[in-house]
């Protein structure tokens, strides 16, 4: 079901047939200049005033690596939303990954529950981001978009209504580099999207293919290891 949406007021357009078309470039320089927000050097302590970033029980938890002076932690939650989904929905999983005296320690989080704090080997999730933190923290990742026209002072994009959408927010804490993505699945699903094939060329794109992996082969163990 295709969409038209506007950056400026989000009104329903039905002349999406007139204004000036705008070519890929102008599109791309417009959104990432929109959402500048998602790109600039925030620090974790502006990004976990956001409630929908991360939970409130995983916040604590953050904030207890902070005060014991931990500043390597990286965190990636999941939630599967619809036409249904509450403002106050809380499906959704939230692994945190953090680096303490050399040993790499993972905890999963969900809104009622959290599992025990699991040792492992190492994190790949978060050694990538070190390995690539300089070029991760330049990639924008745009939304399925198909085509663009400016319209007066509104921009309208025509783009993908999706139902069912995954949504992923994932951030890491590198001493002083920060990084915050927020992003639906189809951004690296849609062979259609004007940016598809940009997506899937960002390092951020194997971070997130590297996170996916690694949660896998956590997922099973956590949850039986949860706690009240």
């Amino acid at each position: 079901m295709k969409i038209i949406f506007i950056i400026l007021g989000f009104l329903a357009s039905a002349a999406f047939g007139f204004g000036q078309v705008m070519t890929k470039q102008e599109i791309y320089t417009e959104w990432v200049n929109a959402n500048k927000w998602a790109n600039e050097a925030i620090n974790i302590q502006t990004a976990l005033k956001q409630d929908s970033i991360a939970s409130e029980n995983s916040k604590v938890a953050i904030n207890d690596l902070r005060r014991n002076n931990i500043d390597t932690f990286a965190f990636i939650k999941l939630v599967t939303v619809g036409f249904t989904k509450k403002k106050d929905d809380t499906n959704y999983e939230m692994y945190l990954f953090w680096l303490s005296r050399g040993k790499y320690f993972v905890q999963l989080f969900t809104h009622t529950t959290k599992s025990r704090v699991l040792e492992i080997p190492e994190s790949h999730f978060i050694n990538f981001y070190w390995k690539n933190h300089a070029t991760i923290k330049n990639d924008h990742i745009i939304p399925p978009i198909y085509s663009g026209k400016r319209e007066s002072a509104e921009i309208q994009y025509e783009g993908r209504l999706l139902i069912h959408e995954k949504e992923y927010t994932i951030a890491c804490q590198l001493g002083n580099n920060f990084k915050l993505l927020r992003f639906g699945q189809s951004y690296f699903k849609d062979e259609k999207s004007l940016f598809f094939l940009d997506n899937i060329s960002t390092f951020s794109y194997h971070w997130v293919m590297i996170a996916e992996a690694e949660i896998q082969t956590l997922r099973n163990k956590l949850s039986s290891h949860r706690v009240d």
